[in-house]
């Protein structure tokens, strides 16, 4: 299956989504009708960037449970 490319508005949807967490605001912010976001996150090719784009930001931010675990002892029997 051919994937379909993503034009500059819907980037900035994208880009607007990520700060936001909320279609109708990013779709205005993009330029967008409020009542557009809806219908962007329906959109296969929109969604699948949005969801790679927060793979990629967990994957970044992410800390493994045994590091955590260790921090938050240290913290806790730190004297």
């Amino acid at each position: 299956m051919k994937t379909k490319r993503l034009n500059a508005q819907q980037k900035l949807f994208i880009k607007h989504y990520l700060d936001t967490f909320n279609a109708s605001k990013s779709a205005e912010l993009a330029g967008y009708a409020k009542d557009t976001g809806i219908r962007l996150m329906s959109n296969e090719t929109v969604r699948t960037e949005i969801n790679r784009s927060v793979n990629d930001l967990y994957k970044k931010h992410a800390i493994a449970e045994d590091d955590l675990i260790a921090r938050l002892k240290a913290i806790a029997f730190e004297q």
